[in-house]
């Protein structure tokens, strides 16, 4: 359950908390100037929220291939190749992509 609770009370009771929050997993939105400002969660519920400014970070940390090895490229293009073909721009309004 997702409480609400102010910011003020956040700094007077954080120990508590953070407390409810491992222990019982309770879920808490901190309101500041009458708006939503943030949320305590468990850790678990806040590793699965990534945001755009984390791309970079992620696509840095995949595995590079090697820049000699054309087979997955080929591979690649080969399943494209193999897919059925989009409808027609009369159906959908959209042109078939070409490859």
């Amino acid at each position: 359950m997702r409480r609400n609770i102010s910011a003020t009370e956040v700094v007077r009771q954080f120990s508590e908390l953070l407390n409810n929050i491992k222990y019982r997993g309770e879920r808490y939105t901190i309101i500041r100037g009458g708006k939503a400002v943030a949320a305590l969660v468990p850790v678990e519920d806040a590793g699965s929220q990534r945001r755009m400014g984390d791309l970079r970070e992620i696509i840095g940390s995949l595995p590079r291939l090697d820049p000699d090895d054309k087979s997955f490229a080929d591979d690649v293009l080969e399943a494209i190749k193999g897919q059925p073909p989009l409808p027609g721009a009369a159906t959908w309004g959209w042109a078939e992509p070409e490859f």
